[in-house]
């Protein structure tokens, strides 16, 4: 498997919107939580309160790492500002759409911001049609991707 076929199996296993795992961390003290993720367009966002913990960490030390059931990535998280700036309105339509109860409940324009989350490298754990167990290591960086294969 290329950069390629690993990059669009990475992004197909997420699909359009999940429950996922970030770990943020500042003064090496880690903390990890479940965010409420869109993926459009091969980039991966969510919706935080400016006030939180997580949001602080975040805009102290940009690094991250999330997981979602096979796959687990190390990244950069980029605050793309209010939830009510108009180039953000596409991530309010989506989560209204896949999050509602979510949006309804925690949704206040005036404290929310967005969050873009860019992978680094992953590792995403697979079988094949075998069912041999492997894994896929993906550098999206220097886009290159490996096989491990797991014994």
């Amino acid at each position: 498997m290329n950069f390629s076929q690993a990059k669009d199996n990475f992004y197909n296993i997420l699909g359009d919107y999940k429950v996922m795992t970030i770990a943020t961390s500042q003064n090496n003290k880690p903390s990890i939580r479940n965010i409420s993720a869109i993926i459009i367009d091969r980039r991966i966002f969510f919706k935080t309160d400016i006030n939180f913990k997580k949001t602080k960490q975040l805009l102290n030390n940009e690094n991250v790492a999330m997981a979602y059931h096979g796959i687990s990535f190390e990244g950069k998280a980029i605050n793309r500002g209010l939830l009510d700036k108009e180039e953000n309105k596409f991530f309010v339509d989506l989560y209204n759409k896949y999050f509602d109860k979510s949006y309804n409940s925690y949704y206040h324009l005036d404290s929310e911001i967005l969050i873009e989350i860019v992978p680094l490298q992953a590792e995403v754990w697979d079988q094949d049609e075998e069912y041999n167990g492997f894994q896929m290591l993906i550098d999206f960086e220097n886009k290159e991707a490996k096989r491990v294969d797991y014994d």
